[in-house]
């Protein structure tokens, strides 16, 4: 089946503004952004596949630094419904361009360090999968380990932390903060190439 011209026209453009404000925003502060592009279709497809495998119907998901929405549209077009997607970023412009893009979902400005404050309370305990597109490597191990404590803090019991990195180790030190990690896979046709790392409050075999 052929896809309408209108269509194919709708997308690119929207991937062309995508791409511009992400470039903007990461000129403006890089060490924020964390990746020079929007990430790629294989990781994009790499974490939706992680995120929602196992996820049960009573957890949510909770996405950290949501940038233009990439993981965003990855995890809802993978079937997640809206109502169980909050999505979480800092910067004001890139704020106003997820609500202009996902006008039906929850998104939330503000530091991923101060989750409890941020989120609704009836959410707590509730978050099944945190998505982390945070910049860790960026960040002094104090800013770090706050951000740590306030994900466990609203992590379901049997939670977890998907986080990305474009280091080709953990970007986090789970030992230091009592926590198992597992390497979930790589994408190497992103820019950069990208590794994807679940950590949660027990070691896992």
């Amino acid at each position: 089946m052929q896809l309408c011209p209108f269509f194919m026209m709708n997308t690119q453009k929207e991937t062309f503004r995508e791409t511009v404000t992400f470039i903007k925003q990461w000129a403006r502060n890089p060490f924020q952004m964390g990746s020079i592009m929007p990430s790629s279709r294989a990781l994009t497809s790499l974490i939706s596949r992680c995120a929602l495998d196992g996820l049960s119907d009573e957890c949510i998901v909770l996405e950290l630094g949501s940038g233009t929405g990439r993981f965003t549209k990855g995890l809802l077009d993978a079937g997640l419904s809206p109502e169980r997607l909050i999505t979480m970023e800092l910067d004001p412009t890139l704020i106003s361009f997820l609500k202009n893009r996902f006008p039906n979902l929850q998104i939330i400005q503000g530091n991923a360090a101060f989750l409890t404050d941020l989120l609704p309370k009836e959410v707590i305990g509730r978050v099944g999968v945190i998505v982390s597109g945070l910049p860790m490597l960026s960040l002094s191990s104090m800013v770090q380990e706050k951000i740590l404590q306030s994900c466990l803090d609203v992590l379901h019991p049997c939670g977890s932390l998907l986080q990305i990195t474009y280091s080709p180790f953990s970007s986090i030190s789970a030992e230091r903060y009592g926590m198992g990690k597992t390497h979930m896979g790589r994408a190497w046709s992103n820019i950069p190439p990208a590794n994807l790392w679940r950590y949660t409050r027990q070691v896992e075999e």
